[in-house]
C-alpha cells in the first residue's frame, strides 16, 4: 500500500487497529472509505492481535469478520494525530439446530439468520478463503443441518430465524434471543405443501471450487438439496466433476440425482453446457474436452 500511494503522489499515515478479545482463530478485515464505500484493504488473519496498514486522511469504516460475528468501529485519519482503533469481538451463545416434518421426520433444509437491529447478520466462515485466494463466499449467513442436528456458535443478541427447503415446502420462522454462554435447542417444523407430480427439478449449470464455484462439492450438494433441486448437473469449466462420492458420503441419495458434464469454455469463442459425459480420472481434467485443440 505505501509503494502505491507513492506512486500515485497520494499521503498516507500509519493506522493500527487491535482486536479485543479475539481467539487467534480465522478472521477477516476490510477497511471501507465511508463516502465512497471504496475498499482500501482487505485481507485473512490468523493468530493476528493488530493490524498495521496506511490510509490517506478521511473517515474510514473498519469492518472486522470474526466468523460468525460482524464488527465495524469508524476511524477518522488525521496527519496529527495517533490513528489507531479498537475492535472488539463480542460474547457468543450456542445453538443446537435440528429440521423435521409434522411426523419427526427429518428434513434437509436450510437455516437461515438476520440480524435484528441492533443485532448484526452473521457471516459464518467462509469455504474457500485462502486455499486458491480466487473465489468464496462473500457472504454466508445460512447452515445445512444434518440429521443428528448442528451445533453452532453465533454472537449474542436477537435473531429472526427462518428453516425452509425450497418452493414446494413450508417455512418456519422464529425470533430467538442469544444469551452470552447460554444452550439452546432449535427444532424447526417443515412441510411439503405444493404437489408437483410429473416435474423434476433440475439445476443444468453448476460449478465448484475445479473452476469459478464458490465452494467444495459437499457444500455444493448440501445447498441445493436445501433448495429443493432434485436432479443436479456438474458444469465445471473445461473439468469433469462427478458428484456421486460425495453424494454416497452424506448418505443423501434419496434426495438427489447427479450427472457429470462440463462448461466448455474460451473466452469469447466457446461457452456451452456438455452433459452427461464419463468421467475419465486418467486423462488431463478428467477427460474433459480442451477447446483451445478444436478453435
Amino acid at each position: 500500500l505505501k509503494n502505491i500511494y507513492e506512486i500515485l503522489n497520494i499521503k498516507s499515515f500509519p493506522v493500527l487497529i487491535n482486536f479485543k478479545n479475539y481467539d487467534g482463530k480465522l478472521m477477516e478485515i476490510k477497511i471501507e472509505d465511508v463516502k465512497s464505500s471504496s475498499t482500501f484493504f482487505k485481507s485473512f488473519f490468523e493468530n493476528r492481535y493488530f493490524v498495521n496498514t496506511r490510509l490517506p486522511e478521511g473517515a474510514y469504516k473498519i469492518i472486522a469478520n470474526f466468523f460468525p460475528a460482524v464488527c465495524e468501529e469508524t476511524i477518522t485519519v488525521r496527519a496529527d494525530a495517533e490513528n489507531s482503533c479498537i475492535v472488539e469481538k463480542p460474547s457468543f451463545g450456542t445453538l443446537k439446530i435440528k429440521i423435521e416434518n409434522s411426523n419427526g421426520e427429518y428434513e434437509p433444509g436450510k437455516v437461515t439468520f438476520i440480524g435484528l437491529y441492533p443485532t448484526k447478520t452473521p457471516y459464518f466462515e467462509p469455504e474457500n478463503p485462502l486455499e486458491t485466494k480466487r473465489y468464496y463466499e462473500s457472504f454466508k449467513n445460512s447452515c445445512f443441518p444434518p440429521e443428528e442436528g448442528l451445533e453452532i456458535r453465533i454472537p449474542v443478541g436477537t435473531y429472526l430465524v427462518y428453516a425452509s427447503r425450497g418452493p414446494e415446502y413450508s417455512i418456519d420462522t422464529k425470533i430467538i434471543e442469544v444469551l452470552e454462554k447460554k444452550y439452546m435447542e432449535l427444532i424447526f417444523k417443515i412441510d411439503k405443501i405444493i404437489e408437483t407430480p410429473n416435474l423434476v427439478s433440475i439445476d443444468p449449470h453448476m460449478h465448484t471450487l475445479y473452476s469459478d464455484g464458490r465452494v467444495r462439492t459437499e457444500e455444493r450438494i448440501k445447498s441445493v438439496i436445501a433448495e429443493g433441486v432434485e436432479v443436479a448437473v456438474a458444469t465445471d469449466h473445461n473439468y469433469i466433476t462427478d458428484y456421486s462420492p460425495v453424494l454416497k458420503k452424506l448418505g443423501m441419495e434419496k434426495y438427489l440425482t447427479v450427472i457429470s458434464g462440463n462448461e466448455v469454455s474460451t473466452s469469447g469463442v466457446i461457452h456451452f453446457n456438455s452433459y452427461p459425459l464419463e468421467l475419465r480420472p486418467e486423462q488431463e481434467n478428467n477427460g474433459a474436452i480442451d477447446p483451445v485443440s478444436y478453435t
